[in-house]
């Protein structure tokens, strides 16, 4: 049998020592891990509904605070946009791991009309309707745990024809 290039430097170096107070606990195996993975998730998941929920009131929370300046006339509204760009972008990448891809879809719509103010330009205050349209609209899909189907579509169309209609986009 032939040796492996590496043997003769095992053989002259030898087995290291390994001590009782040096031995590891043998690393979980490739099953071991995927179990421990879809336990942490199924446990995400039980949770999700509440994580969401409270997304969504952040959402809301910066709308009203932003609603607010706007009717002051005392203050740049950016930082509310950009606030509800994040948290629609986190629902965005999340609700359709855990099971809500409707969800992600009208996070998605959200980001995408807020995508052009995040790069600079003025956030009108006409357009705040548009963003409560979407926060309403992610509150009853998680509610009322809408995933798909007619009414699914019906709400992303409405959705989107509020966009364009508002927004005058052809």
């Amino acid at each position: 049998m032939a040796r492996a290039p590496l043997d003769p430097l095992i053989d002259a170096l030898g087995e290291p020592p390994v001590g009782p107070q040096e031995r590891k606990p043998p690393s979980p195996t490739a099953e071991q891990k995927a179990a421990n993975a879809e336990k942490a998730l199924e446990t995400l998941k039980q949770q999700y509904d509440e994580l969401a929920a409270n997304d969504i009131s952040r959402i809301r929370d910066s709308l009203s605070q932003a609603r607010a300046q706007d009717s002051a006339e005392n203050g740049d509204t950016a930082t509310h946009v950009a606030r509800i760009f994040a948290v629609g972008h986190d629902i965005k990448g999340q609700a359709a791991t855990f099971g809500y891809p409707l969800l992600t879809e009208v996070a998605k719509l959200l980001c995408e009309f807020l995508r052009p103010f995040q790069e600079g330009d003025a956030f009108p205050a006409t357009l705040w309707p548009v963003v409560e349209a979407h926060a309403q609209a992610m509150e009853v899909v998680l509610t009322h745990k809408i995933h798909d189907g007619p009414q699914a579509q019906e709400l992303l169309d409405a959705l989107a024809a509020l966009i364009k209609r508002t927004t005058n986009q052809s």
